[in-house]
């Protein structure tokens, strides 16, 4: 009589085939720690909410997200982005654009350094010159 239970033998562990992820960049490491104060807000505006009555809350709440919009708005027009002319190479203020008409394309005038396909908007948006041109000559050559 043949037994029911069926014996399977696993393989030994191998190494991963593809390296381990490394830790996520910049502001996404410390995105952990915004969870615990939205939480404990989220707390305290339970309170209050129980304690004043929705009257007083609601208008609260409703203020600040209408400002809010309003303020990042005013903040956005009056400070503007520009573009980071930082070179990756020898961190030089020194990075342009490599054409005058041209989207895409970056070069350092210091060290040299050349990146044919890093975006160039920014700074074809710096210059006074329409984009309409510039983006139906790249839609052209591609």
């Amino acid at each position: 009589m043949e037994s029911p239970v069926r014996r399977i033998r696993l393989n030994d562990p191998e190494a991963p085939q593809q390296p381990v992820a490394a830790p996520a960049p910049g502001w996404l490491r410390f995105a952990g720690w915004f969870v615990p104060p939205i939480f404990l807000g989220v707390t305290l505006g339970t309170l209050v909410l129980l304690r004043r009555g929705p009257d007083e809350f609601f208008v609260g709440v409703l203020s600040i997200t209408f400002a809010l919009p309003v303020v990042w708005g005013l903040i956005s027009v009056f400070f503007p982005a520009y573009a980071d002319r930082r070179c990756p190479e020898c961190k030089g203020l020194t990075l342009d654009s490599i054409a005058d008409d041209a989207l895409y394309g970056l070069s350092c005038s210091a060290c040299g350094y050349v990146d044919e396909s890093a975006t160039a908007w920014k700074f074809a948006e710096e210059r006074d010159a329409p984009l309409e041109p510039m983006v139906l000559k790249s839609r052209q050559s591609r």
